[in-house]
């Protein structure tokens, strides 16, 4: 390493393990620092060098690299802070605080907002998706169900159901909204979708379940817009699929186009029958009709 070797040498116990040593010039660019850094560093920094095909090069340690980069940062920052108070005095550089910490609250807000509107689209395109077929109930309020029925059209696990609306009464009922979330924590999912699709008023039902939920954690945040801005996202990204599909399908009808222009339109044995065959010279050939018979009194 050029230039003045303080704070270069240091014992020779804990070098040896893998991973826990690097080049200086691999440290460098790790750690965002300079060789300058390296040598005077203060406390100085253990160095040892090694060779490789003839050419030397120090090694250090990744914990050293590590806990200068923080004293490094930690001087820069008091300086930063200093050079503040000195151009703007203390009221001012408070002032510049309190503003740099409302900027990286309000940047993480941002952060966080997008990453809940992220999840939250996902979670409404699955309601549309369950509803495209079938819509989705009006309401789950005041809907109910008997155990049997839950175990039955639902695949709730007995221990897994959740607490009856009257439990002195001999035959128990369950709010069918409850039942549903029941439904859901039980690991049958392949199996109730596979009923679902076919009993269209269930699939309405799950619809307006998972419908519900998504409104109530949207209200759940305390933010306003949330459910607008999360709808708006959802219906720009389903438009934006329906015009890729649009243009996947023109493209396949300009290859049908093509081949009509190329080829000529469909002949008749293009779209004969499964039961119709074809000779060599694509002459559309009829099986022979079955001679009928008198069946035998």
């Amino acid at each position: 390493m050029p230039g003045r070797k303080r704070g270069f040498g240091g014992s020779t116990s804990a070098w040896n393990t893998a991973g826990d040593t690097l080049s200086v010039k691999n440290a460098c660019a790790m750690y965002e620092l300079t060789e300058h850094d390296f040598v005077h560093s203060d406390p100085p920094i253990e160095c040892k060098r090694r060779s490789s095909y003839g050419s030397s090069y120090a090694v250090v340690k990744h914990s050293d690299c590590a806990a200068l980069k923080k004293r490094l940062t930690v001087r820069a920052n008091e300086k930063e802070k200093q050079d503040l108070i000195a151009k703007h005095g203390q009221a001012g550089y408070d002032a510049i605080m309190v503003k740099k910490a409302a900027e990286k609250a309000k940047a993480l807000a941002e952060v966080n907002r997008k990453e809940i509107i992220d999840r939250l689209v996902r979670n409404i395109e699955d309601v549309f998706q369950e509803a495209s077929s079938h819509g989705v109930s009006a309401t789950l309020e005041g809907l109910t169900i008997t155990k049997t029925n839950a175990k039955k059209d639902w695949y709730v696990d007995v221990d897994k159901l959740p607490t009856p609306i009257d439990d002195s009464k001999k035959t128990k009922k369950y709010r069918l909204s409850d039942v549903i979330g029941a439904s859901l924590k039980s690991g049958h999912g392949m199996k109730l979708r596979s009923k679902m699709e076919k009993s269209p008023e269930q699939k309405r039902f799950y619809a307006r379940y998972q419908l519900d939920t998504f409104v109530s954690e949207c209200q759940s945040h305390d933010d306003p817009s949330l459910q607008t801005d999360v709808y708006a996202r959802a219906r720009l990204k389903i438009a934006e699929r329906v015009i890729q599909k649009k243009a996947e399908l023109e493209a396949e009808q300009q290859s049908l186009r093509a081949f009509c222009l190329l080829v000529g339109p469909p002949s008749s044995a293009d779209t004969t029958s499964p039961g119709t065959k074809t000779n060599a010279s694509s002459t559309v050939v009829t099986p022979p009709k079955k001679r009928k018979t008198c069946a035998s009194s």
